[in-house]
């Protein structure tokens, strides 16, 4: 399971660039739940990395 920055910086961008609802619908609901309930850190995060260079 990741977490916090490597969540944000390595596993996110491959889900949201090749899970959707018609690959698997409850996974992508499951998806779009946590981007909402985390969208605050998710910002945060995608920022310092932008700040940082990293991304």
């Amino acid at each position: 399971m990741a977490r916090g920055r490597t969540l944000v910086e390595d596993v996110l961008p491959i889900l949201e660039a090749h899970l959707d609802s018609d690959l698997d619908g409850h996974a992508a609901a499951r998806l779009n739940e946590m981007r909402e309930r985390y969208a605050g850190f998710i910002a945060r995060e995608r920022a310092r990395s932008q700040e940082l260079g990293d991304g």
